[in-house]
């Protein structure tokens, strides 16, 4: 039997087998070896996912005033875009912080066409 989460086993972890009988120093240390265990085990999973994550490979992240000033829009435009779907979405880093992957918005930049002055009709610039 594996470690218990509620009611599920977490798949993987160290299997803790039953003390019967033992000594209250025993079953404190066989309980602080137990804890080690599943910090280590924890550990190398939650590092493992954080190698393996989307966001891992991010580049430069950019935050709104940063976007504001490279693209040249309002704020309310760059949501209007997102919106639209338009423009690059943000991504979440905190409970209450989102940025732009610094690519998305080049990739956005470039995308954009270029204006061209053509004089002879009065279009353009």
């Amino acid at each position: 039997m594996g470690i218990r989460s509620g009611a599920k086993e977490i798949q993987g972890a160290p299997k803790v087998p039953r003390l019967a009988n033992s000594t209250c120093a025993a079953q404190a240390f066989f309980i602080s070896r137990v804890f080690v265990a599943l910090c280590k085990f924890f550990h190398r999973k939650t590092m493992h996912n954080l190698k393996n994550h989307p966001t891992a490979a991010l580049g430069n992240l950019l935050r709104l005033p940063n976007v504001l000033q490279l693209s040249g829009l309002s704020r309310s435009s760059i949501y209007e875009g997102i919106k639209s779907h338009s423009f690059p979405c943000p991504i979440r880093i905190g409970k209450r912080a989102v940025a732009w992957r610094e690519v998305d918005i080049q990739e956005w930049l470039n995308s954009r066409p270029l204006v061209t002055l053509n004089r002879s009709n009065g279009e353009g610039l």
